[in-house]
């Protein structure tokens, strides 16, 4: 079976970030080990890094490298060895935890479009905190009493993250103002 799989530039210029499904990879950060030909790519010095995120595969080639010849090789490593999820190895850190997995996926949902959305109404989203598979915000300037705020929180908030992490439990918003609580308000720690 082919896992797919679609390239995006990375931060480096030898660097590719690989879209895969979400929930293929269970943990975010350096594998302890990877398996197959991918494996064999960074022992032979090809690949200098693999860096598992939410939904995405990040892979730097080494200096001397470049994607123009490699690339094919490369995909075709990650395909396969992606069809055996099993066989990576997490990081031996909390970097495999789910909540460690979970902060990963809403920062990059507050840094994405749909902090872009927000930012865009002249709002702020804050990532407060993450626990037990629920996420804290806190939504500020002209978010903080909009009264489409529940619908943003839900239908984009909410969303993009459970896309990316489907376990979520919910998503709970620090109360606006004291003495004024947002019904719901979570347990989850700033």
């Amino acid at each position: 079976m082919t896992i797919p799989v679609h390239p995006e530039p990375g931060a480096h210029p030898r660097e590719l970030r690989w879209i895969v499904a979400p929930d293929l990879l269970r943990f975010v950060g350096r594998p302890a080990a990877v398996p197959d030909a991918l494996g064999r790519l960074l022992a032979d010095g090809r690949l200098e890094s693999v860096v598992v995120e939410p939904g995405a595969v990040v892979l730097r080639l080494a200096d001397g490298f470049a994607w123009r010849a490699e690339g094919p090789a490369v995909r075709r490593a990650l395909q396969d060895s992606l069809a055996r999820p099993e066989a990576w190895r997490p990081p031996s850190d909390a970097a495999g935890s789910s909540d460690v997995r979970l902060r990963a996926v809403a920062e990059r949902v507050l840094a994405g479009e749909v902090g872009d959305y927000v930012r865009s109404h002249a709002g702020s989203l804050t990532l407060l905190g993450v626990r037990d598979d629920r996420v804290l915000v806190a939504l500020g300037g002209s978010c903080a009493d909009c009264p489409a705020r529940d619908w943003t929180l839900t239908l984009r908030v909410e969303a993009a993250i459970r896309r990316l992490y489907p376990e979520l439990m919910g998503l709970d918003v620090r109360p606006r103002r004291p003495g004024r609580p947002t019904e719901g308000a979570s347990a989850v720690p700033a």
